[in-house]
């Protein structure tokens, strides 16, 4: 169906025909060539005047053995696309040879390639330029924008089932250093179209020339001495180093201008664009057989964070040449200060605003955070136990300083204080690099209000029963938290009265008349709302028991006393039996009465130990319990030592 898959005809056609066939737009062009149900061979449509009227004179113009009829031209009338790329950023030394570009296109759903045309930049024009031409199934040809190239670059010939299309530089020159492009014409049922490719670059390279790097991404602290660029070079069969430059990228005008010179063997110096620098700059001298240049910044300032080269002068065999190296970079950076700001709830911290547990509370921190700006972090501590909890802030912006390119951050948090935050301090420090310890400001203590909780009773001394005379002094102490501090009443038995207004009870005059249920009774008011907690304990004292020992005398050796001895024994045994009914009788009276005075206490009553049971009372000053524990106590007592003499 295209010209290289079919016989060819030379026809006679008249050079005015083409020229208008060829100066038509695209549409008429596609038109032209389905109502002639011809391919054109592609010569027509590229070169000058003067190139298409010599073609034009023996034009080739292929004629399908099976024409395409309108029906057969609907195949293509889906799709056109023709995806090109040029292949990228080659490098040649100047006189070298073997450089090539390639042109690479994918052939989708199209009718005829008509030309492969490659772009060059001219830096002067600011505009691609057409260079070369490629005609598939003819010829390829420098344009008169690409005469330049005249016997340095070879041009393949392509046909139309290539796919690529390659120019080769024999002799690359500096000129040949640009931007190149790609660009494939092609024809599709809906006319003539061209895809352009992506820019790729020719780096030509002196083989004289030296090599130049400039130390990458240099920091320096804002005010501080010792920063450095340094630009280090590697001579390579160069005559002579003509000057070492510096140059800074100027934001405003978007370009490098030098700012320092260094001549080998004589001076270094500050240009007119660089006298801003002033005297915060120490320039070093060099020699021709010095391999590097160093600017020396002793007072970093915020102007000086931007973008460095450094270019090398020097004359090689070749001629006065130069090379200028990579980009580097001078970051300032400032110290961060201590937070300036530090609120809660738009009121100072010093002033200790009364909080309650479960309020949610808002902190804002304010300072100098440095360049780069740093985070401010809220921190909780405890000194008890030296505790840190760290805490991201849940808001924050930042601004700029302009005076030292130093920012300004705010930050917030909000969390909710619980009964255990109280006495707590709340930090607000800065996180970097540069900061020095201790950069943080903290709030006051927190005065966290709270409800008072359970109590306990601890007993001095620790026993479960106190005997009258040994024990001299005996101490109940009831520990309560709550905030506001609790309030302590002490209660005896089922006493309608307080014993006591204090936290601690006790007794220095130890008897048995101290036996009894104590209850300590908390409370606390927070807003106007009375909470209450209580705890109650039994204290056992009693009397100390009289031992008395049991002698047992034996006789031997005389028969009356044998015999006196066996009437004794079977009176004695007679006792002991009667004596043993009767402690069962005493034990079962006494069981019975245990039994049934357990069924009257309190379930949650358990002797000398404390009850936080908080269901046993239900308020202050009620009669505690109608049973008589003390009366229990003593039959206890009672029993214990009956067993005991019986023993």
């Amino acid at each position: 169906m295209y010209a290289d898959d079919t016989t060819l005809h030379t026809h006679d056609i008249n050079k005015e025909e083409i020229e208008r066939k060829l100066n038509h737009d695209a549409n008429t062009i596609s038109k032209w060539y389905l109502n002639n149900k011809m391919v054109i061979n592609s010569s027509m449509l590229v070169g000058t005047n003067q190139e298409r009227a010599l073609i034009g004179h023996k034009l080739i113009i292929s004629i399908p053995d099976n024409p395409i009829t309108s029906v057969e031209t609907q195949k293509f009338l889906d799709f056109h696309t023709l995806p090109v790329e040029i292949k990228g950023n080659v490098t040649g030394l100047h006189g070298g040879n073997g450089i090539e570009i390639e042109c690479s296109y994918t052939k989708q759903n199209f009718i005829l390639i008509t030309v492969i045309s490659f772009l060059a930049f001219n830096r002067s024009s600011i505009t691609y330029n057409e260079i070369a031409i490629y005609v598939p199934n003819s010829l390829s040809y420098l344009t008169d924008n690409g005469q330049y190239l005249k016997g340095r670059v070879t041009l393949m010939n392509i046909t139309q089932s290539t796919t690529r299309a390659v120019m080769t530089f024999n002799e690359p020159k500096y000129i040949d250093d640009t931007l190149y492009q790609c660009r494939v014409n092609y024809i599709a049922s809906s006319g003539v179209k061209n895809t352009i490719s992506n820019s790729t670059t020719i780096s030509v390279q002196d083989t004289h020339a030296l090599s130049v790097e400039l130390l990458q991404d240099v920091r320096g602290l804002y005010g501080e001495n010792g920063t450095e660029l340094e630009c280090s070079y590697t001579k390579q069969n160069v005559i002579l180093i003509i000057s070492i430059s510096f140059l800074a990228f100027n934001r405003s005008s978007i370009q490098f201008n030098e700012i320092a010179i260094y001549v080998p063997n004589s001076i270094s110096y500050l240009t007119d664009d660089g006298q801003y620098l002033g005297e915060r700059v120490t320039l070093m001298n060099i020699t021709q057989s010095t391999t590097k240049a160093v600017m020396t910044f002793n007072k970093p300032m915020c102007i000086d964070e931007t973008f460095y080269q450094c270019k090398v002068n020097y004359i090689a065999s070749s001629g006065v040449k130069n090379i200028v190296s990579n980009n580097s970079s001078i970051s300032v950076q400032v110290q961060p200060s201590v937070p300036d700001v530090f609120l809660l709830l738009n009121a100072q911290i010093k002033s200790t605003p009364g909080i309650t547990d479960g309020d949610n509370v808002t902190f804002v921190c304010s300072g100098d955070v440095g360049r780069p700006p740093r985070k401010l972090i809220f921190q909780k501590y405890q000194r008890d136990h030296s505790l840190l909890i760290n805490y991201t802030a849940t808001n924050t912006s930042i601004q700029e300083f302009s005076e030292n390119c130093s920012y300004y951050r705010t930050s917030y948090i909000t969390f909710m204080v619980t009964s255990d935050d109280n006495t707590a301090v709340i930090r607000c420090a800065v996180v970097s690099t540069l900061a020095a310890e201790n950069m943080y400001v903290e709030s006051e203590p927190l005065d966290v209000n709270y409800s008072v909780k359970v109590p306990t009773i601890v007993k001095h001394p620790n026993k479960t029963d106190y005997l009258v005379g040994v024990d001299t002094s005996i101490s109940l102490n009831c520990v309560a938290d709550g905030n506001p501090k609790p309030n302590y009443l002490w209660y005896k038995d089922n006493q309608i009265e307080a014993i006591s207004t204090s936290g601690n009870l006790t007794f220095t005059n130890v008897t048995t008349a101290n036996s009894g249920i104590y209850t300590c009774v908390v409370s606390n008011n927070l807003n106007d709302v009375i909470s209450t907690k209580r705890v109650l304990m039994y204290l056992s004292i009693i009397k100390e028991v009289n031992k008395t020992p049991i002698i047992i005398q034996s006789y031997t050796e005389n028969t009356v006393v044998i015999a006196v001895g066996a009437v004794c024994g079977s009176i004695i045994l007679t006792l002991c039996v009667i004596l043993f009914s009767v402690i069962q009788n005493k034990y079962k009276t006494c069981k019975c009465l245990l039994v049934r005075t357990s069924h009257d206490r309190s379930a949650d009553y358990v002797n000398t130990t404390q009850q936080q049971h908080l269901s046993l009372f239900e308020g202050v000053g009620r009669t505690l319990d109608v049973h008589n524990y003390e009366q229990i106590a003593r039959t206890e007592h009672l029993y214990n030592n009956t067993n005991l003499r019986s023993n």
